[in-house]
């Protein structure tokens, strides 16, 4: 298996596409790897917003190279983009530009093949590019936040920014695109999203003229799992009575705006070709401070723009002194080659730089600790991400909806810890010593709250790790007075390279997940016997019986999620037995067709998109399975174009069930 590391340098759209990048190699068969010596492939996302950002792009080339002379070095993003036309670096034997990361797997293949020393090129002229690269998330490298990129280039032509000719024009990606992406995030288990583009607030503008990021983020309000919303940055413009109002009335939505200031000096601020005064920027944190109570307003400052005089940049520090930033993020005037700044009157000493920008930073940390100040005593909701270690000292770090990082330490009294803890620490030191696995049915506290500090941490110290679980539900039992209990399922094994699972229900009983019970041990299985006894008869008939059509059709939800959790598990290429492997596809292969053919047969169309979404999830997961299956005779038969196609689908299975009797 080729190993592959990757590097990103820049914003979180730069990030976003990193981990996109990373997840295709994965499917693609690569091993990711950490960026030091001993990688095949080298991918570096480069960045130019700044000279800064150009010299770090060419130092993680040349270091690329440095740790594996043979290996490929791949550069990608808008230092490579804003490079069109130049002599390329000796160094790299890839470049790829933006709207093109998409086709890494195929270059690396491509280039694989030919083996002939060349450079291969993956690079278009980016201002002429009108449509939106469509790239896919579903596993990023947070444990609870995930950013999604829904917008790329930019139309502003600010006279410093060197972006626009790098990202091109502003392209946005469809709706229906983003929310896939939200609910197979929120199925793997994520909290919180982070919608980010090149310009955010321009989303949509390509498809009508007008902006549709407040519909977009109505649509991902709705989505189910997901708990939070934050905003990338925005325009000081998009911040109108009606947005901010209708923002406030969507609870998942976090206080923490970036409105994007870069000068509080209207002369300043003209000469950046930027398209508000200061007294405009202050009325729109005013209206953000009216619909939300006290939030976090972060921004970006430029000082030592060309032309920037003493009073300008003092008339910035009181303006950015006024507005009472939560952060403010300091950048020295960078000249980009290309841009109106770039051969502006008055470029102003890097010495006088360096002075504003201390004064200015220094100022931001005031404000930063006056703002984080004024919680102390105040109750806030945290999503926890990692654990960490501060002075010696283990916590668990997260963010609050502001924004702002919080540490927990953990419990030290273990007087509070539930008697059943016990029996999953006495089971984690026997199987530590034996290839054994165990599973309790057990009270959620040990996986809630102070248990999960005092007991995980220890058993995962063990080197052992959860390889399922099933998240919590009501049992009732016989206490007294039938008290009912929350509990979970939880297993714990040796640390092995496997797939984990979740399972759990949509509704009060879980349907369907038998099939979950037979699929997923199947690759463990040494021996399997066969034993021609009838230990029970299954007699179909009652209409309220969970295999009778109508029934299924009802809980297609559940049938849907029970068929994704299957194509989940395994990346069937990887199963060694043949013959094992092609059992498993053809188990697969049924549970699509049965999976579709309820779709169908239910004549509704939000099914008809459910059944899209579930191939095109196979697809993503994996390609070779999803190959072997919808081309193979039921997959294609399930798949028939349009109405007429649907129907004969159906026929199909109704000729089959009389043929064969099956329900």
């Amino acid at each position: 298996m080729k190993k592959a590391a990757l590097h990103n340098l820049g914003c979180k759209v730069n990030a976003y596409e990193t981990e996109a990048m990373q997840e295709m190699l994965e499917q693609a068969g690569y091993e990711i790897v950490p960026f030091k010596e001993g990688a095949d492939v080298y991918i570096i996302n480069t960045c130019t917003v700044t000279n800064i950002a150009d010299r770090k792009s060419r130092q993680m080339l040349h270091r690329a190279r440095k740790l594996n002379p043979d290996a490929v070095v791949v550069a990608a993003g808008c230092y490579v983009q804003a490079q069109e036309g130049k002599e390329i670096d000796p160094c790299i034997d890839i470049v790829i530009g933006n709207n093109h990361k998409k086709d890494l797997p195929e270059l690396l293949k491509q280039y694989e093949m030919e083996k002939s020393g060349h450079t291969e090129y993956a690079m278009e002229d980016i201002n002429r590019t009108k449509e939106y690269e469509e790239l896919h998330l579903t596993k990023p490298g947070d444990h609870t936040r995930a950013y999604i990129k829904v917008q790329d280039g930019c139309n502003q032509f600010c006279t410093y920014c060197i972006i626009p000719y790098a990202r091109g024009r502003v392209r946005s990606r469809q709706t229906k695109d983003v929310l896939e992406e939200v609910r197979d995030l929120a199925g793997n288990g994520y909290k919180e999203v982070v919608l980010t583009g090149i310009h955010l607030s321009s989303y949509g503008i390509d498809f009508d003229g007008q902006r549709h990021l407040l519909d977009l983020i109505k649509e991902v309000h709705k989505v189910e799992g997901i708990e939070r919303i934050r905003l990338g940055s925005l325009e000081p413009g998009i911040i109108t009575e009606e947005f901010a109002k209708e923002l406030s009335e969507m609870p998942k939505v976090c206080p923490h705006f970036h409105l994007s200031l870069q000068s509080g000096c209207d002369a300043t601020l003209k000469r950046m070709n930027r398209k508000y005064t200061s007294g405009e920027y202050y009325d729109r944190c005013q209206i953000l401070r009216k619909y939300f109570d006290h939030p976090a307003l972060t921004t970006d400052v430029v000082v030592g723009f060309p032309g920037e005089t003493e009073e300008e940049f003092e008339a910035s520090y009181a303006f950015v002194d006024r507005v009472d930033f939560y952060e403010t993020h300091i950048f020295k005037y960078s000249k980009r080659e290309g841009t109106k700044a770039a051969v502006m009157d008055g470029q102003i000493d890097e010495k006088i730089k360096g002075e504003r920008s201390a004064r200015m930073i220094a100022l931001g940390e005031r404000k930063k600790k006056a703002y984080e100040d004024s919680f102390i005593g105040k109750e806030v909701e945290v999503l926890f991400e990692e654990r960490a270690q501060i002075e010696g000292k283990a916590v668990m770090t997260g963010h609050t909806k502001e924004d702002m990082k919080i540490a927990l330490s953990d419990v030290k009294d273990k007087k509070g810890v539930d008697y059943i803890a016990a029996w999953f620490w006495k089971g984690a030191k026997y199987i530590k010593e034996t290839k054994a696995k165990y599973a309790f049915v057990t009270t959620n506290s040990i996986s809630q709250g102070e248990q999960v500090a005092m007991l995980w941490k220890p058993i995962f110290n063990l080197g052992l790790e959860i390889y399922f679980a099933r998240t919590y539900f009501k049992w009732s039992n016989n206490a007294k007075y039938n008290a009912a209990v929350t509990v979970a399922i939880i297993g714990v094994q040796n640390k092995q390279d496997t797939k984990k699972v979740l399972f759990h229900e949509h509704d009060s009983r879980a349907f369907y997940v038998d099939n979950i019970y037979v699929y997923y041990p199947l690759p463990h299985v040494r021996t399997l016997y066969y034993l021609n006894v009838d230990f029970y008869r299954y007699f179909i008939g009652r209409e309220d019986q969970s295999v009778n059509e109508k029934i299924m059709i009802g809980r297609i939800d559940q049938q849907l999620f029970v068929t994704k959790t299957m194509i989940s598990m395994y990346e069937l290429r990887m199963i060694s037995s043949k013959k094992l492997r092609k059992y498993m596809v053809n188990y697969l292969a049924i549970m699509m067709t049965v999976s579709s053919i309820l779709c169908i047969r239910s004549k509704k169309p939000e099914n008809l998109t459910k059944k899209k979404e579930l191939w095109s999830y196979l697809k993503r997961k994996d390609y070779k399975t999803y190959m072997k299956i919808r081309y193979g005779i039921l997959g294609q038969t399930m798949n028939l174009p349009g109405r007429s196609g649907r129907k004969v689908s159906s026929l199909a299975y109704s000729v089959a069930r009389r043929l064969i009797g099956f329900n």
